[in-house]
């Protein structure tokens, strides 16, 4: 009898080793791929192994991910909306998994900067599940599973400047203070949304501001979050509905949203399991230009 318990024992040991290799061997690894030097992050993928879809990374997608009902057809699937679906794509040749639901893809009202059609909106959730890093210089996106131990996730990351963020109704919230001049400054919030190709500011914040402006268009000259300031930093003036919505469910003050302009320069790791976005400047960038 002892000898059976200690058989099943083994079996039920081994079986769950196997399982645990099959899950390992299943994460996909960290890989790098090309997106365009201007505008929104955009990258294709063939998915579920048969059809390949354009792709808009939009972590400020606080609905989820969103796919076009002709492009659910194109997979095999029968578009319901809100239904959610398991989509697989392939990405540098790795496999990396997400849940999408049919949807009308959301008005970006930048979004006339991209000139194709596209297929899939993905939001936030994807960020959730999966480290990703946006070297805007070098116009590369890296994608990776997120490690066991949190505290690697900072592992060969230099960090010019770290922000906390606070995830209110799945939108990165960071605190922010733009100094209107050396005696004045207005404390307020941003939302980080590397889906928007533009920085935005309510026209009710910018009743505060006051700074001067030219067709919508104003620069804050001194901005700071996370103990790092930047200087003469654009916003276009204007009201967008899901922020102010946002904003009051959050029941905080939301001056706008912190787009492309704002990050553009750097080498952005959006950590959505750590709530931090770490800010790093690139080096083989700056050498670049220096030349």
């Amino acid at each position: 009898m002892m000898f059976a318990r200690s058989f099943l024992l083994v079996a039920v040991t081994l079986a769950a080793s196997v399982d645990t290799f099959a899950q390992e061997k299943e994460q996909p690894t960290a890989v790098t791929i090309s997106i365009p030097s201007k505008g929104l992050i955009l990258f294709d993928a063939k998915t579920n192994d048969k059809a390949t879809g354009t792709f808009v990374l939009d972590n400020g997608n606080i609905f989820g991910t969103i796919i076009s009902a002709d492009f659910a057809r194109q997979l095999g699937l029968e578009p319901v909306e809100n239904k959610p679906y398991d989509l697989t794509l392939d990405i540098g040749g790795q496999a990396f998994s997400l849940t999408a639901r049919v949807g009308e893809a959301p008005n970006n009202w930048m979004s006339n900067s991209l000139k194709r059609k596209y297929h899939c909106l993905v939001g936030y959730d994807f960020f959730v599940k999966y480290l990703v890093t946006i070297d805007y210089p070098a116009a590369q996106l890296t994608i990776a599973p997120y490690p066991a131990n949190p505290e690697e996730t900072k592992k060969g990351i230099n960090a010019a400047a770290i922000l906390d963020f606070e995830y209110v109704e799945h939108a990165a919230l960071v605190k922010s203070v733009i100094h209107k001049s050396k005696e004045e400054k207005l404390e307020t919030h941003f939302f980080v949304d590397c889906g928007m190709t533009g920085n935005s500011i309510s026209k009710e914040f910018y009743a505060k501001l006051q700074t001067p402006q030219k067709s919508g268009l104003t620069h804050a000259p001194l901005f700071s979050s996370g103990g790092t300031a930047w200087k003469n930093v654009p916003f276009f003036i204007i009201d967008v509905p899901a922020v102010q919505e946002t904003a009051r469910i959050a029941k905080k003050e939301v001056a706008g949203l912190l787009g492309r302009p704002f990050m553009e320069r750097y080498r952005v790791t959006l950590d959505y399991q750590g709530k931090r976005i770490f800010i790093e400047k690139n080096p083989a960038a700056a050498e670049k230009k220096e030349k």
